[in-house]
């Protein structure tokens, strides 16, 4: 597909011999996945982290996953009222967002968590990858790191 949002790149079109046909150059070096990793740090109950710039693309890139790893706290004062909501954008796009509460419970000490659907996969060159963190009155999640993979 020529649709960059919900693939996975792969390679470069070299030439279309018919409406039905590629030739599709794979390009190796690109698909080896490479890891951003930003520790959020321990924020107080009700704390935000502003968005906050965690890397810039230098060519263009595909985001293949986002997720918190929670550090050896458990989280505390997360409910339906004083929820955490971790989110990740790409430029002005959004790439993931969850929002922990009572039901969807923030991961236990030393675990991880997907941060969901990703949607504007696609980073261009120069784009700068983000993370907001905003935190309910009580809502205090401990120590946690946001990764995301991209090829």
């Amino acid at each position: 597909t020529f649709t960059a949002d919900g693939n996975t790149y792969v390679g470069t079109v070299r030439d279309v011999p018919s409406t039905s046909q590629i030739i599709l150059r794979l390009d190796s070096d690109r698909r080896a996945v490479k890891t951003v990793r930003y520790d959020v740090g321990n924020l107080a109950a009700g704390a935000d982290l502003a968005e906050t710039a965690i890397h810039q693309f230098k060519e263009e890139a595909w985001i293949v996953e986002a997720r918190i790893v929670n550090g050896a706290t458990a989280a505390a004062g997360i409910d339906n009222s004083n929820t955490c909501v971790v989110a990740v954008k790409s430029g002005a796009a959004s790439v993931a967002s969850k929002t922990y509460n009572a039901s969807v419970t923030f991961p236990a000490a030393n675990a991880g968590d997907d941060l969901g659907t990703l949607t504007n996969q696609r980073a261009a060159a120069d784009e700068v990858l983000t993370v907001t963190v905003t935190n309910g009155a009580t809502a205090d999640p401990g120590p946690f790191a946001v990764e995301v993979d991209y090829a």
